[in-house]
């Protein structure tokens, strides 16, 4: 009777693993292929968190929602893509995956709640108001 107490746990256990579902940490390469001249769209938790636009030579520009845009870059640090930019001195390094979901982002050792996932990709400028003039 114990083994098939062990047994069922074990086979349920191994179902569990097999449902979750697969992600593969995306190379800066193949981010570098995927956002190039390419606006990204992202949301968490269902909601739409921000917009950025990617530009040759790692530059790009952020607008998170209700937001202003900020002009950044990014590189990579090992398969991490590391974004900073010029009004925030804080480097931020995420896990760019790619699973039978899609892509999302993850901040290193954040669990996959806080992931941000991409939704859409497009052509399209980000609308960035151009700066107030002073006298």
């Amino acid at each position: 009777m114990r083994f098939i107490a062990v047994f069922i746990c074990a086979f349920i256990s191994m179902q569990s693993v097999l449902a979750q579902t697969l992600e593969t940490i995306v190379k800066p390469e193949e981010f570098r292929a995927i956002s190039e001249g390419k606006t990204l769209y992202f949301y968490q938790f269902g909601e739409f968190y921000g917009v950025e636009q990617y530009f040759q030579d790692g530059k790009s520009i952020w607008k998170p929602a209700g937001g202003t845009c900020e002009s950044g870059r990014w590189h990579s640090e090992g398969n991490q893509i590391c974004f900073e930019y010029e009004d925030n001195p804080i480097k931020s390094c995420w896990n760019i995956l790619h699973s039978d979901r899609g892509y999302s982002a993850r901040i290193d050792g954040n669990p996959a709640i806080y992931d941000l996932q991409l939704g859409k990709i497009t052509n399209d400028d980000i609308e960035c108001p151009a700066p107030e003039l002073t006298s």
